[in-house]
């Protein structure tokens, strides 16, 4: 009993206590922001890739529909750093919807029973084709494995690589392996562009 009365009174050492019981709650709350913030960073990325690139897709272009998916894949991957990536294309009334989802792990979430979230982004575009459908569909060999692209927007798409790559290695805030790795990733896409 006396030493229970003791406790009570004794006010040494107070404020830790409270720290620690304050501390974990806001530790939580900190790595939940971080899990978020990272998951509105990955959308806005894949729906920055879809906007940049997707407008001047042409279904015509591409084999099949497995083809196109692999190539829009591709061009996410040199944007984002994940290796999840998957695409999905729809096609209605000449409509083409391209839609790209990403997994990310969210270490803080898993603590709440959701280890991984997936993230969407997706992207219209209207397009008059100039044979049917089907070419997309049957997956009926052509000629061209590559997208129609005019030569401005190759040219366009290729400054802006370079634009990237000169950003990129003045960047101070990626590490010198982390930029080795980036620009590797962009020099692939722009010798892709200029086999176009």
């Amino acid at each position: 009993m006396r030493f229970l009365k003791k406790f009570l009174v004794d006010k040494k050492g107070s404020i830790a206590i409270q720290f620690s019981i304050v501390a974990m709650p806001l530790i939580a709350v900190g790595g939940v922001g971080i899990d978020y913030s990272r998951i509105s960073v990955a959308k806005a990325g894949l729906q920055s890739t879809l906007d940049q690139n997707i407008s001047n897709l042409k279904p015509s272009a591409f084999s099949n529909r497995k083809q196109m998916e692999a190539y829009i894949v591709s061009l996410a991957g040199v944007n984002m750093e994940s290796k999840t990536i998957t695409a999905d294309i729809t096609i209605k009334e000449n409509v083409l919807r391209v839609s790209l989802k990403d997994t990310i792990k969210t270490p803080a979430l898993s603590l709440m029973g959701r280890p991984e979230f997936e993230v969407l982004a997706s992207v219209d575009i209207k397009y008059e084709p100039q044979t049917s459908t089907t070419t997309i569909v049957s997956g009926a060999p052509n000629i061209s494995s590559k997208p129609s692209l005019s030569r401005t927007q190759i040219n366009q798409q290729i400054a802006s690589t370079r634009e990237r790559i000169k950003r990129i290695n003045a960047s101070k805030y990626i590490s010198s392996q982390r930029k080795r790795q980036i620009v590797s990733r962009l020099n692939k896409h722009l010798q892709r562009l200029r086999s176009l």
